[in-house]
């Protein structure tokens, strides 16, 4: 289970849509997993969740939002074999609760898809694990185009994770790792794929997963100082790479997404412990850097907003 988590964080990542704030008579609505591997529906009303199923939980597959468009939810599903680890892809719709794969190759790992419906972007693995290429296709999986091939090194795979996408679907924003350096962030031209690396500071380590504001302005880096995940801390910045706020934890802890008012960050707390029903959601306050658990969360993982 430790290794699953790690595996996911490394995959998942999200897109969060623009709505009002939240009020205690204002429910927010997200899709998050659920340790035992279902895909759930989260009503949070003040800082109380209420759930229900949209994906039961399935022997040996754990499911992970990494984007929503409206009510339908790009998600990652990860089957634990003895033989080999699979990741495919899939689409759901939050509230008919129907949901489908959209790969079966066991190597498509993240997914994200274009305002516009036209295009997927799909993070892919290499022979070794790692996640190494950012492809494009249609909406219906043809013309496929690399918008980030797989590069080796001496010392192994280069290695992508973190991916999310712009609100105007013009740009993807992902860490890119050169075995034995810290993560680089990159903004990738969804048409051409032309790289233009951000300047943000390397001294985040290993950065398994990027979040970006409803406006566009803001990423929420959540990243591992060391390599060895014992801690992990969350740092929103600007563009510039200028500070926003820190979020760190006496546990770790990793931003999912920013609230729909853009004034937060939803976090999980305690994601890599072996005991998953200590995870659980948190709302960080990006002007304070206060953070307040959510009742009814334990268990939940990654959630992101939905319409």
């Amino acid at each position: 289970m430790p290794r699953l988590r790690a595996l996911l964080l490394t995959v998942v990542a999200v897109a969060a849509t623009a709505v009002g704030p939240v009020r205690a008579a204002d429910p927010l609505f997200l899709v998050a997993g659920r340790a035992d591997g279902a895909l759930v529906h989260v009503t949070l009303v003040g800082r109380v969740a209420y759930t229900r199923e949209v994906i039961p939980a399935p022997p040996s597959i754990y499911h992970a939002p990494t984007q929503a468009v409206g009510t339908r939810i790009s998600f990652t599903a990860h089957t634990d074999t003895q033989s080999a680890d699979r990741y495919d892809v899939g689409v759901a719709d939050a509230e008919s609760n129907e949901h489908r794969r959209l790969t079966r190759d066991g190597r498509s790992a993240h997914l994200l898809l274009s305002p516009d419906g036209r295009w997927r972007y799909v993070l892919t693995m290499g022979r070794y694990g790692a996640l190494t290429s950012l492809v494009r296709t249609d909406a219906a999986g043809r013309n496929r185009k690399a918008l980030v091939p797989a590069r080796r090194t001496a010392r192994g795979d280069v290695r992508l994770s973190g991916t999310a996408l712009s609100p105007d679907g013009r740009t993807i924003y992902l860490a890119r790792t050169v075995p034995g350096t810290p993560s680089a962030i990159y903004a990738v031209d969804t048409t051409t794929g032309r790289l233009r690396a951000l300047p943000v500071p390397r001294t985040y380590g290993f950065v398994y997963n990027v979040a970006i504001s409803p406006d566009g302005r803001m990423l929420a880096i959540s990243y591992a100082p060391t390599t060895n995940f014992e801690t992990t801390e969350v740092a929103v910045v600007r563009l510039d790479g200028s500070l926003v706020q820190r979020f760190e934890a006496t546990s770790n802890v990793t931003a999912s997404a920013f609230t729909p008012s853009g004034l937060g960050v939803v976090l999980t707390r305690e994601l890599l412990l072996l005991d998953h029903h200590l995870a659980g959601l948190s709302i960080g306050d990006l002007t304070t850097g206060a953070v307040q658990p959510v009742a009814g969360s334990a268990g939940l993982f990654h959630a992101i907003p939905i319409r």
